[in-house]
């Protein structure tokens, strides 16, 4: 910002060129505008996956209740989904998830308690699963997990008001939806109210976990004669999780893996190989436990090296992973000095095969949404910067 004066040397000139000079000075000392319009608050969940060229992608919802699409093709960019497409508002921390695999699909509860599916073939598009299926609506507050089958399906699971978990399958190439009562169909004890929940499929078929009011992990197995249950926390003979733990799992073929928190803050490992085994990994590790209320993701690498992030008490992103046959922490935040995580931030991460770039992402207590990056070695960045 400038004025242009007169060279005369009158007070009234010597007045207009110091107010010039501030006004500049001023100019160039205010903060920047986020060049990302900021789409997220502290207590939004979030999701992520990667677009047709295999970039990553994050979803989340903002204030007002909108789902937004951050992408990234040279610089990231943010899109307000619902201008596209109309679609019921949601809740702002409401449960959010994503395909992770092109093409852009994402899915939501919206405030009418049915699973919102929003996909970009060429445009915006919404579809009421629920409707669609016939499918029960989902209690206030319920979790949301999704698995890509291999034959290009979708499966989308959630808790009903009658504390049952719902499948939602959806054939490959977006056709036909149905709905299934898998409590029911399996005869399995009712989740706890609130229970996480994390799914994929293992051997080809759709397994989902949750936790019941007694601190165990419950299994749901699609195989032969249908839907069955198992209590991994018996089968394993590993610890109770505390009342309100996150969960996440990943596949590794045959040999799934989930990871929740105990009382302690550690995070405890459900393997299976040949048999359900318990593993506490942050005591093997020597790691700082969890924070009370950490979310938690995980990823497997290079063709089956665990990786699992979570918070710890002093707002730290890290890393507890498998090198050299056993487990290692890293603190991210530490090592690239990023800003804190705000308390209760959600976290989600993507990992692409083709050349092992591992993202991980979590908001800041300014609402932005913060990128950890694996290309080698561990970068930041402020996407809404």
């Amino acid at each position: 910002m400038s004025f242009h004066v007169s060279s005369a040397r009158s007070p009234l000139g010597r007045s207009v060129v110091a107010l010039s000079a501030a006004l500049s000075l001023a100019a160039f000392a205010a903060p920047a505008l986020a060049s990302v319009p900021i789409v997220a608050t502290t207590s939004s969940k979030m999701a992520t996956s990667q677009d047709g060229s295999h970039n990553p992608e994050v979803f989340t919802i903002s204030a007002d209740g909108h789902e937004h699409q951050l992408s990234w093709a040279g610089s990231w960019s943010a899109t307000d989904i619902f201008s596209f497409t109309n679609s019921v508002a949601a809740p702002t921390n409401t449960a959010i998830a994503s395909l992770q695999t092109p093409p852009t699909i994402s899915y939501y509860l919206g405030a009418d308690g049915h699973v919102h599916q929003t996909l970009k073939p060429s445009a915006w598009t919404d579809r009421d699963l629920t409707a669609q299926a016939g499918g029960a609506v989902a209690v206030a507050g319920s979790s949301l997990s999704t698995i890509y089958m291999p034959d290009g399906g979708s499966r989308i699971y959630y808790v009903t008001t009658t504390g049952h978990i719902e499948e939602l399958a959806v054939s490959a190439g977006g056709g036909s939806a149905s709905s299934t009562d898998v409590t029911v169909a399996s005869g399995a004890p009712l989740p706890a109210s609130g229970s996480a929940m994390t799914s994929f499929a293992s051997s080809g078929e759709p397994r989902v976990y949750y936790f019941t009011s007694d601190g165990h992990v419950q299994e749901l197995e699609f195989g032969t004669g249908g839907w069955h249950h198992s209590d991994i926390t018996v089968a394993s003979g590993g610890p109770l999780a505390v009342s309100g733990s996150a969960l996440t799992g990943i596949a590794g073929g045959a040999s799934p893996k989930v990871y929740f928190l105990t009382a302690a803050g550690h995070v405890q490992e459900f393997g299976y190989l040949s048999g359900w085994h318990s593993t506490d990994t942050t005591a093997t590790a020597n790691a700082t436990p969890a924070v009370a209320g950490s979310s938690l993701t995980s990823e497997f690498i290079n063709g089956g090296y665990p990786r699992v992030y979570f918070t710890s008490y002093d707002g730290h992103v890290r890393e507890l992973a498998v090198g050299n046959d056993t487990w290692i922490q890293t603190d991210l935040t530490a090592r690239t000095n990023a800003p804190l995580a705000a308390a209760g931030s959600a976290l989600a991460s993507n990992y692409r095969t083709s050349d092992g770039v591992l993202w991980v992402f979590y908001i800041s207590a300014n609402n932005h949404v913060q990128e950890f990056a694996w290309t080698g070695g561990w970068s930041h960045n402020d996407i809404n910067q």
